[in-house]
């Protein structure tokens, strides 16, 4: 693909606004983008670089008076060690004391990693099937251990195999290439490891808080985990309010439609492709 000349390389910029159907988001949450806001605050849509949604602080921020903005570095968001959570307020029955032979135990079976799933914790501790879920949460909050709420990872064997040989020093257990909100999961950390994006964020009173960079890849669905079943949820119920708009979905039913004609009813599936700048 890179071989070919220029124009056979060519891509193109799509308006958010063809691909999603920014009304209906509108209905269940608070959604502006970029060329609104601009629009707002007097200044001129076309401005906007690369129609990407990235914001560019010295460009954007050019209002009278000045928009107050306070920028979030990358590496403060989730540091190496750090587990990134919603809200810490859930948290506040787990000891601090992390000094037990059960905290201690976890910690030596955690090694390098973030967290332990939820069945490997039982199964170190030698806790029964038959200890209910409540009394087991307790227990760890008991010993240091916060419970968190996420989704099952989904990564083909293909992609750790691609994404292994470009980049070594990563893990390849803990890619996060699919971000699929189809298995939730429970997961636990130890407490002093755990930072609440709320604690750390909600005394900031400038109009714009702005998290720098990339926080899609390697991390969880969300970009956090979450410290109950309800704030797991509440990001399942945003992913199922994002759909294409009536122009697309009617396209893809016509699409559907031939291709039930072209294989006589049974079933079929569709393959990604992309344009040669992946491998």
């Amino acid at each position: 693909m890179r071989d070919l000349p220029q124009e056979l390389q060519m891509g193109w910029e799509i308006p958010l606004e063809i691909m999603l159907d920014i009304p209906h988001l509108r209905k269940y949450h608070k959604v502006i983008l970029l060329k609104d806001w601009l629009k707002i605050h007097g200044l001129d849509p076309a401005i906007e670089i690369g129609r990407s949604g990235d914001w560019w602080p010295k460009l954007y921020s050019k209002t009278d008076p000045p928009t107050p903005i306070h920028m979030i570095p990358n590496n403060e968001y989730d540091p190496k060690g750090i587990v990134r959570v919603n809200d810490m307020s859930n948290l506040s029955h787990v000891s601090t004391d992390i000094s037990s032979t059960i905290h201690l135990t976890l910690k030596n079976t955690l090694g390098d990693r973030l967290v332990l799933d939820w069945e490997e914790a039982k199964k170190v501790l030698n806790i029964s099937v038959d200890v209910a879920d409540e009394g087991f949460e307790n227990m760890l909050a008991q010993h240091g251990w916060a419970t968190t709420y996420t989704f099952h990872e989904t990564v083909s064997t293909l992609c750790r195999a691609l994404y292994c040989l470009t980049h070594p020093p990563l893990d390849s257990g803990n890619l996060e290439f699919a971000k699929t909100i189809t298995e939730p999961i429970r997961q636990v950390a130890p407490i002093d490891r755990v930072r609440g994006f709320v604690d750390d964020y909600a005394n900031i009173t400038n109009k714009i808080l702005y998290l720098q960079g990339e926080v899609h890849f390697p991390r969880k669905p969300g970009s956090m985990r979450f410290t109950t079943p309800s704030g797991r949820d509440t990001l399942i119920e945003i992913v199922h309010s994002i759909r294409s708009p009536d122009r697309i979905r009617k396209l893809a039913e016509k699409i559907h439609e031939r291709m039930m004609e072209k294989v006589g009813g049974r079933m079929w599936m569709a393959a990604h492709m992309r344009r040669g700048d992946f491998v």
